[in-house]
């Protein structure tokens, strides 16, 4: 072999382990990469379970509020009246509102029937998310 043969493969040898070493710092930093996004998935998953948990903590507890509610419909959480918390409407209107709706006095936002109504409707959508 020449000296110019020597030379030759001495510096493609040279390049050879610059790519091996370039190759194997980029596999290196994919490494990295996906411990790091591994570890930040178990974290969100983590993240997602708790706040399924807290999801249906508050849902029992909004329901148990509904039926609170329909058992003292009468009262606010201070025990005063519910009708007197409210800002009460002009008698005409309030007829008029009625008959619009077609409905009785039973047909209020804050009465027993509107709020069992809710009630189910609120079950039914927690029935189906799970």
């Amino acid at each position: 072999m020449s000296k110019y043969q020597s030379v030759h493969v001495d510096s493609l040898s040279e390049q050879l382990e610059e790519r091996f070493a370039d190759l194997a710092a980029s596999h290196l930093e994919a490494i990295c990469a996906r411990d790091e996004r591994d570890r930040q998935n178990a974290r969100l998953r983590e993240e997602n379970a708790r706040l399924r948990l807290e999801n249906r903590r508050l849902k029992r507890e909004n329901r148990s509020l509904f039926r609170q509610a329909l058992r003292f419909p009468g009262e606010g959480s201070d025990g005063a009246s519910a009708d007197s918390a409210r800002a009460t409407p002009v008698p005409e209107e309030a007829s008029m509102n009625r008959r619009a709706r077609g409905g009785g006095p039973e047909d209020e936002p804050g009465s027993p029937r509107a709020l069992r109504a809710r009630l189910e409707k609120l079950e039914a959508m927690d029935d189906s998310t799970f």
